[in-house]
């Protein structure tokens, strides 16, 4: 059994950490949402706007930047790790100390203290860049899968005893502080480098131009996402702000369980096939099908299964999250096209084309919140749910004319998937209006879940046997 573990594709690892932490976060969100309110957790992620910018730009790109030196040496390593963390210091140092101003700003007494606690977060997440780079070139995918599921068990585990005993938020803080402390010890054990303070003014020189590009790219990824949480902190308040976190905290979960993985394979295998132009347009677009296979039916089923999950689930206190809950879902659709266009573009060395994809999506979130921020929560979670879909031609355009992909192979893949899952989508919304009074709760969830399933998987069978059939035989070269 362990010798077929280990014979796993890299996918299948990366899909198996991700689905693990998904479902132990879940878990972990079922027990602790009703003890803890809404409040608890916009407070938590209103701190985590700051302190994720130090964590998802320093430390990413010093991983982004170790994976695509070609000739790589160990003072790349000990280089770019020595830069992380003295610009993550002075980041979570300017945190430390800016907690009274932003508890001003925001007006919640709560929020200088958990702000001093996390400013700590960006240092450990940087000291992960260099193995997290180093495991990943070494495809070992295993190595991580294991260490994002410790991290998170230990760390949930932890929280989850404090949110019973009735420490409040500081059950969040802890499990964010112990989960990247664990994952930072791990990461060490199974990297093939060693920790080095080692540093190179010319090694970093000619890292320059790449790691600037890398950064505008992950800065306005960071934002597009980021951005829209401090605005709505500040028009709406941290009780809506809460809602908002669980409304986009479900569409990350589905990134993470049905895009992510094969992602972040592809970006890894997508850079061996730039002197291929067939074998890297043949890659793609497996990549654009087998992922709307995957991601489609979930948008569109999760969606309309979320009225009785939250009614079913939780109390009146986060009923406000159940429509944007359902918009931001369905903005997992045209999140594939944009998504595979970062793989497709990092791939072929084209950082500047995607920054400005991301620079594009940074600005239009920052501008929709803002303008439609003082109109109320529904109105500007719905604006900002249909913001991807009319950018969506903006990556499709760039990958044809700097990656020389085709139409054909960018969106053809994804027509019989949509077709599928809006087909699936109506007989589940069908079913749900005619049942909804008349089954409990778990009943009607549990019905609409096994038709849901039931009608796509006859609709794939019969539209796009070729697309079901790779997937069951992870018949794709990235996934190996």
């Amino acid at each position: 059994m362990l010798a077929r573990l280990k014979q796993l594709p890299a996918t299948a690892w990366v899909t198996f950490q991700h689905a693990t932490e998904q479902a132990l976060w879940l878990l972990l969100f079922v027990i602790q949402a009703p003890i803890l309110g809404p409040k608890a957790f916009g407070l938590i992620s209103l701190v985590m706007v700051f302190v994720g910018f130090c964590e998802f730009v320093v430390a990413s790109v010093g991983t982004e930047l170790l994976l695509s030196i070609r000739d790589i040496q160990p003072r790349h390593y000990s280089t770019v790790t020595v830069t992380c963390v003295a610009i993550s210091t002075v980041l979570g140092g300017a945190l430390f100390f800016a907690a009274d101003a932003l508890a001003r700003i925001f007006q919640d007494a709560e929020l200088p203290n958990v702000a001093r606690a996390l400013a700590f977060l960006p240092i450990l997440s940087c000291l992960s860049a260099a193995p997290s780079a180093a495991v990943k070139r070494a495809m070992n995918f295993r190595g991580t899968a294991l260490r994002g599921i410790s991290s998170v068990s230990v760390a949930g585990s932890v929280s989850l005893g404090l949110t019973l005993s009735g420490a409040g938020v500081w059950a969040l803080v802890v499990q964010a502080l112990l989960q990247r402390l664990v994952s930072v010890v791990v990461l060490w054990q199974i990297a093939t480098v060693r920790p080095s303070a080692q540093w190179s003014w010319p090694c970093l020189k000619s890292l320059g131009p790449m790691a600037g590009k890398l950064t505008v790219s992950s800065v306005m990824s960071w934002s597009s996402g980021q951005l829209p949480r401090l605005i709505l902190g500040w028009w709406l308040g941290i009780v809506d702000l809460g809602l908002f976190a669980l409304a986009s905290r479900l569409i990350d979960l589905l990134t993470q369980i049905a895009i992510w993985p094969k992602i972040t394979v592809a970006r890894v295998y997508l850079r061996t096939l730039t002197d291929d132009l067939p074998a890297l347009r043949a890659a793609a677009e497996k990549m654009f099908g087998q992922l709307s296979l995957l991601c489609f039916p979930l948008c569109a089923g999760g969606a309309l299964v979320i009225p009785p999950l939250f009614h079913f689930w939780l109390d009146p206190r986060w009923y406000g999250a159940i429509a944007p809950s359902q918009w931001l879902l369905l903005t997992g659709i045209p999140s594939v096209t944009f998504y595979c266009s970062a793989a497709v573009l990092l791939a072929v060395n084209r950082q500047g084309t995607e920054a400005l994809v991301e620079s594009t999506q940074t600005l239009s979130s920052a501008v929709v919140a803002a303008a439609v921020g003082p109109f109320g929560f529904l109105p500007v979670t719905a604006a900002l749910a249909l913001r991807p879909w009319l950018l969506v031609l903006l990556p499709i355009v760039c990958m044809v004319r700097t990656a020389h992909l085709t139409w054909s192979n960018i969106v053809g893949p994804q027509l019989r998937p949509l077709l599928a899952a809006a087909a699936m989508g109506a007989c589940i919304w069908a079913l749900r209006l005619g049942l909804e009074d008349r089954l409990p709760g778990a009943w009607l969830i549990a019905l609409l879940i096994v038709t849901g399933v039931l009608v796509y998987a006859a609709l794939s069978s019969l539209l796009m046997p070729d697309l079901l059939s790779q997937l069951i035989r992870r018949d794709v070269r990235f996934a190996r």
